[in-house]
């Protein structure tokens, strides 16, 4: 189940759960930035033939009439759509346009809980709603019993920032963080006895801890069926409880540039994907 749930991660499309109609949202279309999956209508008054109805790609551009391609749509808010249309049209073509873009439909909006907890998955966002980490851990099914509630690592993807990972001390009833959540965060609770492998492996999942050898990164990547394809091996994210996460060169390690480091139990070696 573990290593179904983190193949979604990666494999999931943020159409693959459907379209929830912008007139359910809690939100005006204006107040909610677009995401990957989001359809839009663009519309400029007096003009039917520039109207254009299109998905929000997660990458790549969109090529709008006479003005070329849009920016960047992903975190961009709909009214500054329209303005930058607009001022494009009025420089060039038309004479004091109005131009409107409306979110007609919104994309999936979902975070991933995996690791120790009753039902590793996928949790769905509802646009306009927050959801903290530990009401997504609850939704999960909750905490298991061999859970390692004091370093829950949060993964989170940023097409501005790049990946950003902290560490979350969720244990005792009044917990000294508890954050609310964006769409396509991760969340990876690890097992006290037990170190966790996901991310770009063959066989994402455990790694236990059962002989008197250490188990290095390198080894419990191999034992994970080592890296696929899509994998960054020269940026392994190494999360350790009541340590900052650390950014392992497994490529320099693998030649003989940097020392094999042995992990603990409650470990979570993550390796990301080169095309996020």
């Amino acid at each position: 189940m573990l290593s179904f749930m983190v193949r979604l991660l990666f494999f999931v499309t943020l159409l693959g759960w459907g379209m929830v109609p912008a007139s359910e949202a809690l939100t005006s279309p204006a107040e909610e930035v677009l995401r990957a999956g989001d359809q839009l209508r663009i519309e400029v008054f007096d003009n039917p033939d520039l109207g254009l109805t299109l998905v929000v790609p997660a990458g790549g551009q969109i090529a709008y009439p006479l003005i070329g391609d849009l920016p960047a749509l992903v975190g961009t808010r709909p009214s500054a759509l329209a303005e930058y249309v607009r001022s494009r049209l009025a420089a060039d073509f038309l004479r004091e346009p109005q131009v409107t873009v409306t979110i007609t439909a919104y994309g999936a909006r979902q975070v991933h809980v995996l690791g120790s907890v009753g039902r590793p998955g996928v949790i769905r966002l509802l646009p306009g709603t927050s959801l903290s980490a530990l009401q997504a851990i609850s939704e999960a099914g909750g905490f298991e019993p061999s859970a390692n509630r004091g370093s829950v690592a949060l993964i989170r993807s940023s097409t501005n920032t790049g990946r950003v990972t902290r560490i979350l001390a969720l244990a005792g009833d009044r917990p000294s963080e508890d954050p609310p959540l964006s769409p396509g965060d991760v969340l990876l609770i690890p097992t006290a006895d037990r170190a966790f492998v996901l991310g770009r492996v063959s066989r994402p999942g455990a790694v236990s801890f059962t002989g008197t050898e250490p188990i290095t990164i390198t080894k419990a990547i191999t034992m994970a069926g080592g890296f696929d394809r899509f994998a960054v091996d020269d940026a392994v994210h190494l999360l350790r409880p009541g340590e900052p996460p650390k950014t392992i060169d497994v490529e320099a390690i693998l030649h003989g540039r940097s020392p094999d480091l042995p992990i603990s139990p409650g470990d979570t070696v993550f390796v990301p994907e080169g095309r996020l």
